[in-house]
């Protein structure tokens, strides 16, 4: 696995995939090369909109022009305050509150 000081640069026309998991972070695999990053760490309440909360994040990376590691990151960390509290998207952050706690690799 590359290390967290490996730049990548959302893909316009590669062939990617992704794959979010709670308990193992996030991958994505771009002309074959994978890329991770760790789970962030949370105590699990309820896993309701944690897929969701992946993708809002990493779509928002990606809409930004962030890097695809970072895609990644901000896509955990969103999917891990989902599954934070109960119910399904009440634990996600604002964009404010993501500047402030979200801390990149």
């Amino acid at each position: 696995m590359p290390p967290c000081t490996r730049s990548w640069r959302a893909p316009t026309s590669s062939s990617w995939a992704t794959q979010p998991s709670w308990a193992r972070g996030a991958r994505a695999v771009v002309d074959g090369a994978e890329i991770s990053v760790a789970p962030y760490p949370v105590a699990v309440v309820d896993s309701i909109g944690a897929g969701d909360g992946f993708d809002a994040g990493f779509i928002a990376g990606l809409l930004r022009g962030d890097p695809l590691l970072r895609c990644l990151a901000l896509g955990a960390r969103i999917g891990a305050a989902a599954v934070a509290m109960t119910g399904d998207w009440e634990g996600y952050p604002t964009s404010h509150r993501v500047s402030i706690v979200f801390c990149p690799c």
